[in-house]
């Protein structure tokens, strides 16, 4: 044998545990033949283990190991024992052996630790205080003892826990033969330790043990005072009965909260709340809580009394909810704003559809094409009824279909033709239009309590129609702009502004069963947003959807053309606007209007010569509004001026006004105007609507 070695190394690099295998490697001066064993000798912390024979028989080096078992145990590192090495093992023929060596010393590197020594980890206070403030007479603060393996358990160990100047026994409760012990001590009258129990310093037991062969050290460091385990062995206060909930108004006088009989053995009192921006809670008595509502929301009041030994808490919860006098003002606002919106759409869309006469019919002209020029008849005759394409220089004639036309390879374009000079179109023409108007509502109002509002509407509309002699169908979109301060009085009083933006879609369609007769219908649906403006009391912001119909009927019963003429007309629309749900004055709001309409129109037609006319009209009506029932009546006085200069340009004026009216205080006012440049009779020329 010429040297020994340990060629194994530890798997975690710190010592060799139960299961690994310690190698040794033998070198002889010769090849080595083992026969049928051998082995060497290893000293694990004084008790020696064999090292059986692994590999390398008829080679210079043979290779032994040991597998490591429970307890075996060296910090000092194992070593191999001298001349242990034995076994049948020979060399060539005839060859004498000698298995003479000298020990090895294994060193750090090569300690062994078949099983760690039962040691303490950790000591703690595993329990809580059930009320989650102290420990009280009766209920049980629980040590838990966690271990580096399995600990077992003889007898009834228990563990000196201190509680304030006096040890208490915390005796054995459950975990035996796991890594965690837990011990238990109930705390009794006269128990006091504001500061935290505590555990001293080598506290654990004897009486703990690990596995057979397994070395003990039940050393530890002391665990200082726990602050949120403190032991309060005196009673501490109760809570009896409850606290009711409050409704409060944002803005109103602080509320009392008397609270010394919710509760028993207090001494003294504390009052908290959970969203103190929507209402403050403070002590301004030795028992009395002032609540101060704020603004709009919820919070929870809670409601601290204490002793020396603890204290108890009760909650109650606080709505702030908006002054009902400005929920109601807002509410109204909307609805005049409905009434303003059905106003606007009755006068602007029903005047368009009084006006249809002198619409446009479309023709279509080639922009590419061998003729290079325009059907018989030209644009006069031309309309949606009978039009013509050009495809490859020739002229073909369709009625009333595009059928087999190709975008890509013909082209036409739009021109605006008149009627004829007897202000009538072809028989099979339609006449259409592109139009655009603006319209100003404004109101005011004075609902009971002193509460105020007043605002107006804005709205431009631009539309699209069609139609024939005797009907008219089409679509326009709105937007508009709506603001309006309001002011209330109320269990509180204040002030504020309304803004609105709402874009809607208003189809709307006449007929004229007779000369005489015109029946027409609008309907209308928009989205938008509602903006609240409440200075100190905060800033809301929602959607706002609209809907909305109108129906009416104007019967002519005097005069026609030139001169004067006599009309009845009457109408009536509903309209809704609502809002999203929220806090606040402006959640959840559904403002219903439905406006009734009924009287009679004078107009008086002036022809100028040269196609041109003067046309002022004057209207009063009955009126009649409301929400889900009838809350005002009053008289309508409306007026214009229509003037026609040559075939080309209108322009009209009106204005709208209630000249009474049932509900104090309430004002609408209206006006709106539009200008209509049409192009020359052959179709040439600039079209534009206001």
């Amino acid at each position: 044998v010429v040297g020994l070695s340990l060629t194994s190394q530890p798997a975690n690099g710190s010592a060799y545990r139960a299961g690994e295998t310690i190698t040794v490697e033998v070198t002889f001066s010769a090849r080595a033949t083992v026969g049928n064993s051998a082995s060497l000798r290893l000293d694990l912390g004084g008790t020696p283990r064999t090292a059986a024979y692994a590999s390398g028989s008829g080679a210079a080096k043979l290779r032994f190991g040991y597998r490591v078992e429970v307890p075996d145990w060296d910090e000092d590192g194992v070593d191999i024992t001298a001349n242990t090495l034995s076994g049948a093992i020979s060399g060539e023929p005839d060859q004498r052996v000698d298995l003479g060596h000298e020990a090895v010393a294994g060193g750090n590197a090569h300690r062994v630790r078949g099983i760690e020594p039962l040691t303490v980890r950790e000591v703690r206070i595993s329990s809580t205080p059930p009320d989650g403030v102290a420990y009280r007479v009766g209920q049980t603060v629980e040590v838990s003892v966690e271990f580096s393996s399995a600990a077992r358990v003889s007898g009834a160990p228990s563990l000196p826990l201190t509680v304030g100047p006096t040890a208490r026994p915390a005796g054995y409760r459950s975990g035996a033969n796991t890594p965690v012990l837990r011990f238990a001590y109930r705390v009794v009258e006269g128990d006091w330790d504001e500061n935290g129990v505590s555990v001293p310093k080598d506290a654990v037991p004897s009486g703990i043990t690990g596995v057979p062969g397994q070395r003990v050290d039940l050393g530890h460091a002391a665990l200082g005072d726990q602050p949120e385990h403190p032991v309060r062995g005196i009673s501490p206060p109760r809570a009896v009965g409850t606290l009711p909930a409050l409704t409060l108004i944002a803005g109103a006088d602080p509320h009392p909260v008397e609270v010394a009989a919710a509760f028993t053995g207090a001494e003294r009192y504390a009052a908290s709340s959970s969203a103190p921006g929507v209402a403050s809670a403070a002590l301004t008595g030795a028992t009395v809580v002032s609540v101060s509502p704020l603004t709009e929301g919820e919070a929870s009041v809670t409601v601290t009394a204490s002793n020396r030994a603890g204290s108890a808490e009760q909650t109650f919860g606080v709505m702030v909810v908006a002054d009902p006098a400005e929920a109601a003002v807002v509410k109204e606002t909307l609805s005049a704003m409905g009434r303003g919106l059905l106003s606007s759409a009755s006068e602007v869309i029903g005047r368009r559809m009084e006006s249809r006469g002198g619409g446009s019919r479309v023709a279509m002209s080639a922009l590419s094409g061998g003729n290079g020029g325009l059907p018989a008849g030209g644009i006069e005759n031309a309309g949606l009824g009978v039009h013509s394409l050009f495809r490859g220089g020739r002229a073909v004639e369709e009625a009333a279909s595009l059928e087999g036309f190709d975008p890509l390879r013909d082209s036409f374009s739009l021109s605006f033709g008149q009627d004829d000079a007897n202000g009538s179109s072809d028989d099979n023409g339609l006449r259409w239009g592109v139009w655009g108007a603006g319209d100003l509502v404004s109101f005011e109002g004075a609902p009971a309590g002193g509460s105020t509002y007043s605002g107006d509407l804005r709205t431009p509309y631009v539309g699209a129609d069609i139609g024939g002699e005797s009907w008219l169908a089409g679509v326009a979109v709105a937007r508009t702009w709506g603001r309006a301060d309001y002011a209330f009085a109320g269990e509180t009083t204040g002030s504020g502004e309304v803004t609105t933006r709402i874009t809607s879609v208003l189809p709307y369609a006449s007929v004229r069963p007779t000369d005489r007769t015109e029946l027409w219908a609008v309907g209308g649906a928009g989205t938008g947003t509602i903006e609240t403006d409440r200075g100190d009391r905060g800033r809301e912001s929602r959607d706002l959807s609209l809907g909305m119909g109108l129906v009416g009927l104007r019967l002519r019963v005097a005069g026609s053309g030139e001169g004067a003429s006599v009309a009845l007309r009457g109408d009536a629309g509903l309209s809704r606007l609502a809002t999203t749900d929220g806090a606040g004055v402006s959640g959840g709001l559904s403002a219903r209007a439905f406006r009734l309409r009924a009287g009679a129109e004078t107009r008086f037609r002036q022809s100028l010569g040269g196609g041109s006319a003067i046309e002022p009209f004057a209207a009063l009506s009955a009126r009649a509004d409301g929400d889900t029932e009838v809350t005002g009546r009053g008289l309508e006085v409306a007026g214009g001026l229509r003037v026609t200069a040559g075939s080309r340009f209108r322009l009209e004026a009106q204005g709208r006004m209630l000249a009474a009216y049932s509900e104090d205080g309430f004002r609408e006012r209206g006006a709106g105007i539009s200008a209509l440049l049409q192009p020359k009779p052959s179709g040439e020329g600039l079209s534009f609507s206001l």
